[in-house]
């Protein structure tokens, strides 16, 4: 429910030459890189509250483990950005260093991701470790090493805080000149001679420029318009627990086979199964029935594990991996489909689509078209969801 003081600021109308719909990370920092660049007015709407959608129920990962050249070099500066986010933004925002460790027991997993190590390496990631099962252990002594043929370890990747990364894009965007407005849902967009019309339950208003970064809400606002941009609904569950394993460090660590994810949050544990496959209707019971056998395979450590809580959320899937990022037509762009990407990867792609709209030379962002019907031979393959 949207707080009372947010609710009663009053309707939202007037000209804005920039309007982003969508409060969570990628729509902020959009506003963010706009007013960097000089915009003149640069309004964001939120439907619920800031970071109330995919970015509030994100994990926080900054990883450089991709198997493309793009979502590597996104990566890499994506790492940057949020190692040096507290000084860019001004505002708190820390950076954990956990470190990144992807597990698999089959071989030809095994060589994909050496493979997808190589190019990493190449582009300036790293450092980047293939491991054998032995090697595991090192890294994750809490692992049982049988099964395993090895992974991937990224030492230096580690995980930011969504909330606190939401505010500092929120503040920075501000101190440019942005206007933010939560509570303000757009229901429809309307084509006018040269610019568009929004209107909601608060808001009828113009805009010059519109930027689409509405998350799941994107594939029905832009429908109306004639423009088909397929996101749909990857439903995850998360368990918290009490304090677990505090002798150990625990990565950011994610098993291919069979989905297992478990990550430090604080004293205790974040666990989940990640599957794209799992049905929209399925409850975070199932999962963790499904995870504690995975762990008996994989982490038996974890069987006694105190369950404190669970969280469900749904992440914004494109068709390969790779998230949307264009122009649609004549001032309107959109911004969505990170599949839990956002938080990591937002800010700098934003840098990238605001450059784009600024100047009217798309050719940076080709492969981010929001055109695009179909997975293309560079899909993106390592996104953290079980493989086999």
């Amino acid at each position: 429910m949207i707080p009372a003081s947010i609710r009663s600021v009053g309707p939202e109308t007037g000209s804005y030459d920039f309007v982003v719909i969508g409060g969570g990370i990628a729509g902020l920092a959009t506003a963010y890189h706009l007013t960097t660049t000089g915009a003149d007015t640069v309004l964001v709407v939120e439907r619920n509250t800031l970071g109330s959608g995919a970015t509030g129920f994100s994990s926080g990962g900054v990883r450089q483990q991709f198997s493309t050249l793009e979502e590597i070099r996104l990566s890499i500066r994506a790492l940057d950005f949020w190692r040096n986010a507290e000084v860019t933004l001004a505002s708190p925002c820390q950076f954990e260093e956990t470190g990144y460790l992807f597990v698999t027991g089959r071989p030809e997993l095994l060589v994909r991701l050496s493979e997808a190590a190589d190019l990493q390496r190449r582009l300036g990631a790293g450092p980047i470790e293939v491991l054998d099962a032995g090697n595991v252990a090192r890294v994750a002594p809490w692992l049982s090493a049988e099964g395993l043929v090895g992974g991937t370890w990224t030492p230096h990747d580690g995980r930011i805080v969504p909330s606190d990364s939401v505010n500092a894009l929120a503040s920075a965007a501000r101190a440019g000149g942005a206007r933010i407005r939560q509570g303000m849902g757009v229901d429809a967009i309307d084509r006018l001679a040269g610019s568009f019309r929004l209107r909601g339950p608060e808001i009828d208003l113009e805009a010059g420029t519109v930027i689409v970064a509405a998350g799941l809400g994107t594939t029905q606002l832009l429908k109306a318009l004639g423009h088909d941009v397929a996101v749909r609904p990857w439903t995850i569950h998360y368990a918290y627990t009490a304090p677990a394993l505090t002798a150990y460090h625990i990565p950011n660590t994610i098993d291919l086979d069979l989905g297992m994810s478990v990550k430090r949050e604080g004293p205790g544990l974040k666990l989940g199964i990640l599957d794209e496959g799992s049905s929209p209707d399925s409850r975070p019971e199932e999962m963790l029935e499904q995870f504690f056998h995975a762990a008996a395979v994989r982490a038996p450590s974890l069987l006694d594990s105190e369950i404190i809580g669970t969280m469900t959320a749904a992440a914004d899937l494109s068709v390969d991996g790779h998230p949307y990022a264009g122009r649609l037509e004549d001032g309107l762009w959109v911004f969505a489909g990170f599949g839990g990407h956002g938080t990591m990867h937002g800010p700098v792609l934003a840098e990238d689509l605001v450059r784009c709209i600024r100047t009217a030379d798309e050719g940076g962002l080709a492969l981010f078209d929001p055109k695009r019907t179909g997975p293309p031979a560079h899909a993106e393959w390592l996104v953290a969801s079980r493989k086999a």
